[in-house]
């Protein structure tokens, strides 16, 4: 499955304010993501819970939080609040 399906799928989910809606988008999400490429559905949930391995791994990406908030920023041409 794409990125962009997942990065589309958080963008629709930061635009909605109710939990109920919030959770419809990301059910559609995983049910395409079972039906056109169920081997990426497990990949889809870390990155969902903002990881990218299970915590038993202890896989680290070594970005500190600083960099990745400065580098978003830069990416989107958001300014720092």
């Amino acid at each position: 499955m794409p990125y962009l399906a997942l990065a589309k799928t958080f963008q629709q989910i930061e635009e909605i304010s109710g939990r109920l809606k919030i959770t419809e988008t990301l059910c559609n999400y995983f049910r395409s993501v079972i039906v056109l490429s169920p081997e990426d559905l497990l990949q889809s949930v870390y990155l969902c819970l903002n990881k990218i391995a299970p915590a038993y791994e202890g896989v680290e990406l070594g970005i500190g939080d600083g960099v990745l908030i400065k580098a978003l920023a830069e990416a989107t041409g958001k300014a720092l609040t």
